[in-house]
Formats: C-alpha cells, structure tokens, sequence
C-alpha cells in the first residue's frame, strides 16, 4: 500500500499552541495523522542524512476507500 503524502505540515515555537492544534485536527475523521508527531526531518542532521525514503516512512499507508 501507497504512503500518504502530507497535506499540512504545522510549524510552530514552542508553547505555541502547536500540540492542541495537532490534537483537534488529528480528532477530525478526514485526517490521518503521522504515528509520530515531530517527524524532525527538518530540524536533525541524522534523519535529514537518511533520506526520502526514511521521511516518507513517517507518514501512515493510503487506506483503501
């Protein structure tokens, strides 16, 4: 099965309000939300070194309609 790719990605400083926002959309039965919910792809050396495809293993599978 296919990985979904993101459609928003939510950028925030600390104590920001960025968890709450996280936990209300992940409530919405539209959105799948990732498994983990700071990926740090961006933010770390040695997952960034990883790759795409380490990236794209955050995100949960496509469900089938």
């Amino acid at each position: 099965m296919p990985r979904m790719s993101p459609k928003l990605i939510i950028i925030g400083a600390q104590k920001a309000g960025t968890t709450t926002l996280f936990d209300l959309l992940s409530q919405h039965p539209k959105v799948i939300p990732p498994a983990v919910k700071e990926i740090d792809f961006f933010s770390s050396d040695d997952q960034s070194g990883a790759g795409l495809t380490a990236y794209w293993k955050s995100f949960p599978r496509r469900p089938w309609p």
